[in-house]
This record gives C-alpha cells, structure tokens and sequence, in this order.
C-alpha cells in the first residue's frame, strides 16, 4: 500500500502573534548557538506573517463583494465620485495600492490636454488605468473612451492594462494588442452574478499591486487570451 505524504510547514499553523512568539521561543531555546537553525525559524515567522496578511486580505475582498451584493439596490442611487470615493479606492486598498500615496495611484491622471483618466496605478515601469462609471451605466459606450484614453501619446505609451467598470461589470483590457479594441477585451467580472470566490480570484490574480509588479498578472492575461483564442478556434471546427 502506498503512503502518500506531504511536507510540513510550520508556517501553516502560526496564526497569531502568539503562535508566533511561542515558536520562536521554543527554537531560540532549540538553537543555541546554531545561528542557521534560527536564521532558519526567522524565515518560517516571516512567511506565517505573508500567509496571514494574504488571508486577511482575501476576507476582506469576500467581504467588500458581499457588501456590494447586499447593498446592489442602494448603489444604483450613488454619483460615479461616490463609486469611487466608498468602492473602488477600498477595493484598491484591499489588494495593496497605497491610495494615500500619489506617485502610486494617480487620481484624475492627465496626459492629454484637459482630458484624463480617473487612475492611473502605477509600480516601477507598469502603468495601468482604471475609468470609472456610475452603476447602470452601458459601458458599451464608453469602450471607445477608454480607447482614446489608452493610445499612446508623445512619451506616454499605452498603459499595460486598462479597466472599464460602473462597480458591478469590470471589463479587462489589454491596450497594447494590435487589434480592433472590441478584441482587446481578455476578462469580465459580473460582481452581482459570478461566484463571491472566483471574482476574488479576478481582482488578486489581476488586480493585487504584488502581482502587477512581480509580472504574474500578465502571464495571466496572456493564458486567459491563450484560452479564449483556443476556445474560438474550437467552436468552429
């Protein structure tokens, strides 16, 4: 018979700063004058620490969702600064922009003439843009303006990413795709009809400030493009 097992990581039960603090403790007293041994413990504490901010941020982001469901009929009511003010900058927060942080995230970022976008989230040479309607809105009508806000202009380059939303549809593009713009979507979320776990997994595969600067987000984006492509291509033969 076969025993299957896995590796233990102690990581996986500190989960408060009392665990914490217990562990380190109990090694410190193990070690003695084992300096990698520690080294060692210190490295386990960090990554506990990562998991749980990673886990915090998570049931905030399944909370937010909830709040936005529970709340649907009220938020229809609410002007696009009120999105954006109460919604969208907490949603931000919740994935790891520093909203109070304006080379971070750009609010009403203009590059052309008296014309801007509502932000611009911006980490080393990634830019992305995010316009902003009120709920209800058609976002089919204002495809066209996120066009014109993402064409490259004198030393501004097309952002990497550009988002349409009106809080409950996100529509994801990829501005750089030479192709007409209607093809340059690669990913919706619908946050009143989608399951409450997989748009989390939307906003933190391609959304999170970690996953924007690390790359993992665009190699997200050019899987789900990957897929869409083999889908089509599979509906017609």
């Amino acid at each position: 018979m076969t025993i299957n097992t896995t590796r233990w990581d102690s990581a996986e039960y500190l989960n408060t700063k009392e665990d914490m603090q217990l562990y380190l403790e109990a090694c410190l007293e193990e070690a003695g004058d084992d300096r990698a041994f520690i080294a060692h413990a210190l490295g386990v504490i960090a990554r506990a620490k990562n998991m749980s901010q990673r886990a915090s941020t998570r049931q905030g982001l399944l909370d937010c969702i909830k709040e936005i469901r529970e709340n649907s009929a009220a938020i229809r009511g609410f002007h696009e600064y009120q999105i954006r003010q109460s919604i969208i900058q907490r949603i931000l927060q919740l994935i790891g922009w520093d909203i109070f942080n304006h080379e971070e995230v750009k609010v009403e970022y203009n590059k052309i003439g008296n014309v801007s976008v509502d932000y611009a989230l911006i980490v080393g040479d990634r830019k992305l843009f995010i316009e902003v309607k009120a709920p209800e809105v058609n976002l089919e009508k204002y495809q066209d303006q996120l066009c014109g806000y993402s064409l490259p202009y004198g030393k501004f380059p097309s952002p990497d990413l550009a988002i349409l939303t009106n809080v409950t549809q996100w529509r994801f593009y990829m501005p750089m795709r030479k192709v007409a713009w209607r093809d340059r979507k690669f990913c919706t979320i619908n946050i009143l009809h989608e399951e409450i776990e997989d748009i989390v997994d939307k906003f933190q595969q391609l959304l999170s400030r970690e996953n924007i600067e690390s790359g993992a987000s665009f190699e997200y984006m050019v899987d789900t493009l990957s897929s869409s492509r083999r889908s089509k291509i599979g509906s017609k033969v």
